[in-house]
């Protein structure tokens, strides 16, 4: 994709945004070394014989922690570098449904704890979820469009 095509639709300040997106790629690419580094953390604790976790206990750490610590390095580079994914976008599908979910989960678990005074919350997490979803849904629909146009 080159530079013109995708700063298509980008008529409102686009050299901001292209600034704000190198910011939180410069963001995301720190926050990849967080999860790395609190995984390196623990390993250093178990094998001092400091925690007495059982072995196994880490593994689920330490899945979690590398693929968020990927999708951090992911997006970054998509950010940093000023290019999309195939589907389009920054974020994929499938992690804006991931997201989309959690908010909503959240949205309910918000009321269900805090009642009326959880509302104002639930009802932002709620449109945020829904917002996540119908990107997601989008993007799906854009990528569907795109694999039953004839290739040239």
């Amino acid at each position: 994709m080159t530079d013109e095509s995708r700063m298509e639709g980008r008529a409102i300040a686009p050299r901001r945004l292209r600034v704000f997106e190198v910011f939180l790629g410069v963001c995301l690419s720190i926050a990849s070394l967080l999860p790395v580094a609190a995984c390196i953390k623990v390993v250093w604790e178990l094998a001092s014989g400091r925690l007495d976790w059982p072995s196994w206990a880490i593994v689920p750490g330490v899945v979690l922690t590398t693929a968020f610590a990927w999708w951090c390095v992911a997006t970054s580079w998509f950010l940093l570098s000023g290019h999309e994914r195939k589907t389009g976008g920054v974020v994929s599908p499938t992690a804006l449904v991931v997201f989309g979910f959690a908010f909503l989960v959240a949205a309910v678990f918000m009321v269900g704890w805090a009642h009326a005074r959880g509302a104002m919350r639930a009802s932002e997490m709620l449109v945020i979820g829904v917002g996540c979803l119908g990107l997601a849904r989008a993007r799906f629909q854009r990528a569907r469009a795109r694999s039953r146009q004839p290739q040239e």
